[in-house]
């Protein structure tokens, strides 16, 4: 296997572009549209047949609602290719795993079976125990 570098796959929030937006007047964030574009980098510059793939994604959680039935279906397409998927909810408050649409979905690929996992960060603090939730998780995959 080739080592390719790391590549950030990032979508402009409304809040960075549009300051003068409210997290209440923000367009909702599409999910999957995320997805897209990881898979967009994959096809286009590395190939599964030749590189081992990992995705990891953050996010608080508040994204449309409505837009859960095609990240399913997009992330579901994505784990075919990806040696691992790791989902990391940011936010205050709240203990436990992650709460979101989002995080539930990635718990429950990983019930099933799917080389995903999830982590809830409340505090700078809590990302090493992210780290080592996700590479615990994924040697026993």
């Amino acid at each position: 296997m080739r080592i390719a570098p790391s590549r950030f796959v990032m979508r402009p929030m409304a809040t960075v572009c549009c300051p003068w937006l409210t997290r209440s007047r923000c367009p909702a964030i599409q999910r999957s549209s995320s997805s897209a574009l990881a898979r967009s980098v994959a096809d286009e510059r590395y190939s599964p047949s030749q590189y081992n793939l990992y995705l990891f994604y953050a996010s608080d959680g508040e994204n449309s609602p409505s837009d859960s039935a095609a990240t399913d279906v997009a992330l579901k397409e994505l784990l075919g290719d990806l040696q691992y998927c790791g989902f990391l909810e940011v936010g205050s408050g709240g203990e436990g795993g992650p709460s979101s649409d989002i995080g539930k979905l990635f718990l429950q690929l990983a019930a099933d079976g799917q080389p995903t996992a999830a982590y809830r960060a409340a505090k700078a603090d809590d990302i090493w125990g992210a780290v080592r939730h996700f590479f615990g998780q994924q040697q026993a995959a």
